[in-house]
């Protein structure tokens, strides 16, 4: 029996064996890995693999978030986690340019590309690493899309400079989001500024 540590770089190191990459995955899949791995290498062998204990890691949070600071999240756990253990973004926070450092590089996630994608994106939902720092910045923007035939309901959406309505617009239709009933931007017709 070895009880194995994984490192803060991600990894983890099986004695004659070798080292194998486990940050970010899953625990049945750090299991299928490591099992598939030794069962080529030995035969008539059994493999069985245990978490006992998951460690936490320093977060730093700041800006538009309602908790801000240095957090501690479980190993493996993702720039939403961190997020909703900060309490999550305020109502003036972006959601369209939300910056990650990671090593020195920063990264910008646009979560209205991860809500849109209806899946799972590590890219767009990374891992995160002892730490990385997350910042929120103030919302951009914004437009009401509203339907009469619903009670005048609708949703707000925060867009980017380089974005159009006819942009956010498809981008709603290919999510399947239906958009009818001639619904209005504040004051102007839909209809209209999608015709530019």
């Amino acid at each position: 029996h070895h009880k194995l540590i994984v490192y803060p770089d991600g990894h983890i190191f099986l004695p004659d064996i070798g080292s194998f990459f486990v940050a970010g995955k899953t625990f049945p899949e750090v299991e299928e890995e490591i099992s598939s791995f030794i069962k080529k290498q030995y035969k008539n062998v059994k493999v069985d693999i245990s978490l006992v204990r998951v460690s936490t890691i320093p977060i730093v949070v700041a800006g538009y978030v309602n908790k801000p600071g240095i957090i501690r999240i479980r190993s493996g756990e993702t720039l939403l986690s961190a997020l909703s253990k900060a309490g999550g973004i305020k109502k003036d926070g972006t959601l369209r340019d939300i910056i990650l450092k990671h090593n020195g590089k920063l990264f910008h996630i646009d979560l209205y590309d991860l809500f849109f994608a209806m899946q799972s994106n590590k890219t767009l939902n990374p891992v995160l690493f002892p730490n990385d720092q997350i910042f929120v910045g103030p919302i951009g923007k914004t437009i009401a899309i509203i339907f009469p035939a619903k009670d005048n309901k609708g949703w707000i959406y925060e867009v980017k400079q380089d974005e159009s309505l006819k942009d956010k617009i498809e981008k709603m239709k290919s999510c399947g989001i239906k958009i009818s009933n001639s619904p209005a931007l504040l004051g102007k017709t839909l209809e209209a500024e999608l015709e530019k």
